[in-house]
Parts: C-alpha cells; structure tokens; sequence
C-alpha cells in the first residue's frame, strides 16, 4: 500500500496501476470493499485506467452501491 501511496504522490502512473491492481485483487478476495475503492480512485486520479475501473466497480457493486450518474443526467 505504500508503494502505491508513493506511486500516486509522485505522479508514477505505471507504477501506481501496477501496485494498485494486484493490491486490489487481493482486497477484494477479503472483501476489503471500502478500500479497494479508495485505491482504485487514487490510481484513477492519475487517469484513466481499465483495471482501476473494474476495481472500482467491483466494490461499489459487491456494496450495492449505485454507480454515480453521468454528468448533465437530469439535464432534459
């Protein structure tokens, strides 16, 4: 996790994404939900990443938390 907390703070991408996702996996195989999410949107401040997102999404939804609505979605 510390490594991670670096990656980020040091604007280290490829190291983040890396760190992040096997952290993650092992988070989520212990239902670590709460801090898979913190990880995985620390990794995305950093940009874009497809396993970030799946990350993500996994522990928003093992919660049963809704995912957010897109921008401008109550706009009619």
């Amino acid at each position: 996790m510390e490594v991670h907390r670096l990656a980020v703070a040091g604007r280290e991408a490829a190291i983040a994404r890396h760190v992040g996702d096997r952290v993650a996996r092992a988070w989520l195989a212990t239902s670590r939900f709460a801090d898979v999410e913190a990880l995985a949107t620390a990794t995305l401040s950093l940009g874009p990443d497809a396993d970030a997102f799946y990350d993500r999404g996994w522990a928003r939804q093992a919660t049963g938390r809704p995912r957010p609505a897109p921008a401008g979605a109550d706009r009619r």
